[in-house]
């Protein structure tokens, strides 16, 4: 298409330009029909592309629903009470000391 589009531009700008300046006529027209058939092109894949998506995102969102289960529900617990008092609470460690700084730079 793209090179149909470009001797189609090729013609009319041979008749466009001037009778000096024909062969610049030309290969502009040529350029532009050949640029007008790529934009065309590129156009009508990217259609392509996002029906393409489109249905991939679909397919995903049905996919993916189904897999999500809700969390199970924790009861809150006073600490200090219930039949294990003391069992299921933790003790956390101290904090690591800094760490010793290196040598000094030497100049």
């Amino acid at each position: 298409m793209s090179w149909i589009l470009g001797l189609l531009g090729a013609v009319l700008g041979l008749a466009m330009a001037e009778t000096d300046e024909g062969f610049f006529g030309l290969v502009a027209g040529a350029l532009v029909g050949a640029l007008l058939g790529q934009a065309m092109r590129l156009r009508s894949r990217v259609g392509a592309l996002e029906q393409r998506l489109a249905r991939v995102e679909a397919q995903t969102r049905r996919v993916a629903v189904p897999a999500e289960a809700p969390p199970a529900a924790v009861a809150p617990s006073v600490p200090g009470t219930g039949p294990a008092a003391g069992a299921g609470t933790a003790v956390q460690a101290p904090p690591a000391p800094p760490a010793a700084p290196g040598p000094a730079p030497t100049p």
